[in-house]
């Protein structure tokens, strides 16, 4: 993951460039409209359809058992505002799931949905059981 800041906010994305670093001026105009949280979300890939049908099927499988409602397809990719950054760090548990704990939070989410690009090079650093 790349992260910068910019103007009291840090947006994240993953250094493969799978997340269009050109959609970070949109995230940035909902940030300066009031959104705290503005969050890429994938609800299309490019890529294998066998691995998108699995997360999929992880996201309707954790939305089943939450009592949270996680925001679906998303990857971390996005802009955090810097009271949510801090928020964050306030938090003490040594293993925390990000996309939860964003949205447990309580701050109005913006989505901005874009299809992912297929990986051209490389492999994923992911393991197959690593959270979708």
């Amino acid at each position: 993951m790349a992260s910068c800041s910019h103007m009291g906010c840090n947006y994240y994305l993953a250094s493969d460039l799978q997340d269009p670093p050109e959609m970070i001026p949109e995230f940035i105009r909902y940030w300066e409209e009031g959104y705290k949280l503005v969050m890429a979300t994938k609800p299309q890939s490019e890529g294998s359809a066998w691995v998108h049908s699995l997360r999929k099927s992880y996201y309707r499988l954790l939305d089943g058992i939450s009592t949270i409602a996680v925001v679906n397809d998303s990857t971390g990719f996005g802009l955090y505002d810097k009271e949510v950054l801090d928020h964050l760090r306030k938090i003490d548990d040594p293993y925390p799931f990000l996309r939860g704990l964003i949205c447990e939070l309580g701050y109005e989410i913006k989505t901005v949905p874009f299809t992912q690009p297929r990986r051209l090079r490389g492999i994923s650093k992911k393991q197959f059981l690593y959270p979708v």
